[in-house]
């Protein structure tokens, strides 16, 4: 029992209080567990509310481990009744909250990790609580591989309701265009499957347009063949060598496009330890030959890197998270904007010159916080109609995502603001340049305030 359990209660949102009567009513129709606040112990309490950004921890009243999908069903039935907010936790990794709510109910998928995979049929299929490691650890030991995100400890559901992108898309496109079907649990109760053929219009809907739908239990994907490792690795630069880094970037970008989507590169512009300022780190991913990968690498490595740590990996190796700079450090802002092609080095050098300013003001309460720009080719998942799914933003384009990592000595609103502020500027700089560009999202990193409009277009 919760010590303060007296003090606690819990109101719809319309401000009626549940009697004591309505938290036995869920705990007769769940199969799995419900903990209330004040009810429960507080450590259990809190573990269940823990999320991957602290920033976006909230309070919620209930939150029930579900365990089926009429445990789903009659969860969201209950709080249809009790006038509840309701939000669904799975790998509980949203950059904005997505998986939280102040008050409400929320809806834990952690219990439900089934994978099955069908060799014959080329598909996987993860139950909603699942993490991408979940599918891509078992596909990898059978040679096969699935396209999630950079991180496996992602949950497939946020990534695939969002559009999802990653390592794998250059080659195999979206997450969202690898999906099969869904098992989608609808807000009255019923479960049905979405599919091209069995409920097409919830079929768009699920693919980009996030958990508006309905709550889904189970994804199928497709699976592709992939037999050994991949080339992989960190190249780390001084503050020195970035204008020069900056001038070869047009030429990394032809070479993506030119390697049938084999080839990515993301440089992070970060302050390492006992560097004087923001210095860039190039991340390298190649799906081929280390001969290959090194002929890609050369010029990058002849501006004499302090530290490469390329060379060939297991999938799941790149994919698992990397160890924390700084764990205390374990609140996070993101929101992304978008370069034209060719590479503009002009707009990069005045966000370095603001990136170095942001650091330099918060000082060691943002010290891990980094601009991540992409090279990825586009071009198999712009080939797709953008009115084929609800996620729009096909575009070939350059994504840069501003991320602020920071401690809890600043508050959430500052940092936001901040962050806001440097990707607003380079829209504008990009729209000064190109009044006819339109801003492309990538939902999983924005900010999760974007107008409607804005996001997803004519959709």
């Amino acid at each position: 029992m919760g010590s303060n359990a007296q003090d606690i209660k819990v109101l719809s949102r319309k401000q009626q209080l549940l009697p004591e009567a309505a938290f036995q009513e869920l705990k007769g129709v769940v199969q799995g567990e419900v903990i209330i606040k004040g009810k429960a112990p507080d450590d259990v309490y809190r573990a269940a509310l823990d999320r991957w950004n602290k920033a976006w921890i909230q309070e919620a009243a209930i939150i029930v481990f579900c365990e089926t999908d009429q445990d789903v069903a009659a969860s969201l039935k209950y709080a249809q009744k009790w006038d509840l907010d309701v939000a669904i936790a799975a790998g509980r990794h949203s950059m904005y909250g997505a998986s939280s709510t102040s008050g409400g109910l929320v809806i834990d998928l952690r219990q439900m990790r089934k994978v099955e995979i069908d060799i014959e049929k080329k598909s996987v299929t993860g139950q909603g609580g699942c993490v991408a490691a979940d599918l891509e650890k078992p596909l990898e030991e059978k040679g096969y591989v699935a396209v999630f995100g950079a991180n496996n400890e992602t949950g497939i559901g946020g990534i695939t309701l969002g559009g999802g992108t990653g390592y794998l898309t250059g080659q195999y496109r979206m997450v969202i265009d690898n999906l099969l079907s869904a098992k989608v649990v609808l807000a009255d109760g019923s479960v049905v499957e979405a599919s091209e053929k069995s409920n097409p219009d919830l079929f768009w809907g699920i693919r980009g347009g996030g958990s508006n739908f309905g709550v889904v239990t189970e994804f199928t994907y497709k699976i592709h063949e992939h037999k050994g490792d991949v080339f992989f690795g960190i190249i780390a630069f001084s503050p020195d060598k970035t204008k020069k880094l900056l001038g070869i970037m047009e030429d990394l970008r032809q070479d993506v496009e030119s390697a049938d989507g084999k080839l990515g590169w993301m440089i992070a512009l970060a302050k390492f330890p006992g560097q004087p300022k923001v210095h860039p780190l190039v991340i390298m991913f190649y799906d081929g030959p280390e001969e290959e990968a090194k002929k890609f690498l050369t010029p990058v490595s002849a501006l004499e890197p302090f530290m490469n740590q390329c060379s060939m990996k297991p999938y799941t190796k790149i994919t698992a998270p990397m160890p924390a700079m700084a764990p205390n450090h374990n609140r996070v802002s993101t929101s992304n904007a978008t370069l034209a092609s060719p590479f503009d080095a002009a707009i990069v050098e005045t966000l370095i010159g603001d990136l170095d300013a942001f650091m330099n003001r918060y000082g060691e309460a943002v010290t891990p916080s980094k601009v991540v720009i992409e090279l990825r080719s586009y071009r198999a998942s712009a080939a797709i109609d953008p009115a084929a799914t609800a996620y729009r933003s096909r575009a070939e384009t350059i994504l840069v995502v501003m991320e602020a990592q920071y401690d809890d000595s600043v508050s959430n609103s500052v940092i936001r603001e901040e962050v806001k502020a440097i990707t607003d500027k380079m829209k504008a700089s990009k729209k000064q340049k190109d009044p006819k560009s339109e801003d492309t999202f990538n939902f999983n990193v924005s900010g999760g305030v974007e107008k409607v409009k804005d996001a997803y277009g004519e959709n």
